[in-house]
């Protein structure tokens, strides 16, 4: 009976710390459109007859924007950083649903991150591996105004369709002084989901127009407003660790008890 009851001591414990990991290694990361008053955020240009380019507004020149940090609505204020965004997405058309107003889908992959704007230093990057959508509402030969480009893990059938790096940003956060691990931090694996919201879609001011049977615009830029949402992927080596530690300490107890 102690020994069933050790081992389910150590069940518990292992199940509390990795939930407490998991929930620890977590952040939110956004930007507003308005960050850059003077440039579109995004811009598209048809580079085949089956994808669009999608690049930073600015291209080839970095796009400066504010970067900000929250630790998933918790105690620590919004942490930020003037960073710059840089983009190299590709989108091929997926489909279109609707008969009147239709909404368009192509699939996007490729890469974006963000740079500090002192000096360029990598901060963050998001490799967009696949599963990831641009979305545009409008009619068989055009886009609407709006529309958002977006994509999740698991959405590529894996835990890797989007992948994060931001040991950048964590460095940059010690180097202000700031504890990364307090904002969801930890120098792991990261994986979650991103977002950019588009709006004002046009072309030199007009409205985007598409061909009907590719359905891919010669080109568009847009304003937009990115956030996305990363947790750390756990490592073998690190729960294994906690588990033999719960275990020996489980087993430490019932020793104890039965001297």
């Amino acid at each position: 009976m102690a020994l069933c009851s050790s081992r389910a001591l150590a069940f518990v414990t292992i199940t509390g710390l990795l939930a407490s990991a998991g929930a620890a290694d977590a952040a939110t990361l956004s930007f507003a459109s308005d960050d850059d008053s003077t440039a579109f955020t995004l811009i598209g240009i048809q580079n085949s007859a089956t994808t669009i380019n999608i690049s930073n507004g600015r291209s080839p020149d970095v796009t400066p924007v504010i970067l900000r940090v929250d630790d998933d609505n918790m105690s620590q204020p919004t942490f930020s950083v003037a960073a710059a965004l840089v983009m190299n997405l590709t989108a091929s058309y997926a489909g279109s649903v609707g008969s009147g107003n239709q909404t368009h889908t192509y699939n996007i992959n490729g890469t974006f991150s963000y740079v500090r704007q002192s000096d360029g230093a990598p901060l963050v990057t998001v490799r967009v591996n696949g599963g990831s959508t641009l979305a545009v509402g409008g009619t068989a030969t055009t886009w609407g105004s709006a529309g958002a480009m977006f994509g999740s893990d698991f959405a590529a059938g894996s835990d890797n369709g989007v992948a994060y790096d931001t040991s950048g940003l964590e460095l940059h956060m010690i180097q202000q002084g700031l504890s990364p691990s307090q904002y969801g931090f930890s120098f792991q694996n990261l994986i979650e989901d991103f977002s950019f919201s588009m709006t004002l879609v046009s072309r030199a001011g007009q409205q985007v127009e598409i061909d009907p049977n590719s359905r891919l615009p010669l080109s568009w830029e847009s304003e937009a407003s990115y956030s996305g949402h990363v947790v750390a992927i756990p490592t073998p080596g690190a729960a294994g660790l906690m588990g033999l530690t719960a275990l020996g300490a489980a087993k430490r107890g019932r020793r104890r008890r039965t001297r």
